[in-house]
């Protein structure tokens, strides 16, 4: 239920540090957000049809297939 060979987000420009983006989309976006392990999680639970509701955060639909 994943997207495969799909790479989201980069790395900032200071210290290697996560670069934000659009979480609705996964496209680097100044102003979006940091990609966060409950994301990845709620995803997962998300393909597998599983109640994601304990992350507390939406998975990232632009990853399921």
């Amino acid at each position: 239920g994943l997207k495969h060979n799909l790479v989201v987000g980069r790395s900032g420009d200071i210290g290697m540090s996560p670069g934000l983006v659009d979480l609705r989309t996964g496209a680097n976006d100044p102003n979006g957000s940091n990609i966060f392990p409950e994301h990845i999680i709620a995803t997962v639970l998300a393909s597998a049809k599983l109640d994601y509701s304990i992350t507390r955060v939406d998975p990232l639909r632009f990853i399921l297939a």
